[in-house]
């Protein structure tokens, strides 16, 4: 399962869920932005630092301040 909400509200925008091993949701790169740090976190929110076999939130950064988040299943 998987749930947007906006911070500031507290409104969910959007929701998925699916099947592990059926994810709908891939990662998108972007080759225009230079990666600061990529971090982990399990789907409790806990930040992983040597993620096994699983579902995780991938978090991206970029040195530009952004950052985009994925879910990812590392088998």
């Amino acid at each position: 399962v998987a749930i947007v909400v906006e911070k500031a509200t507290g409104k969910v925008l959007n929701a998925a869920k699916a099947a592990v091993g059926n994810s709908a949701v891939t990662e998108i790169g972007d080759d225009n932005k230079e990666v600061a740090s990529t971090l982990y976190y399990d789907l409790t929110g806990r930040r992983v630092s040597d993620p096994g076999n699983g579902i995780y939130v991938k978090v991206v950064r970029y040195t530009d301040g952004s950052q985009r988040s994925f879910k990812v299943l590392k088998k």
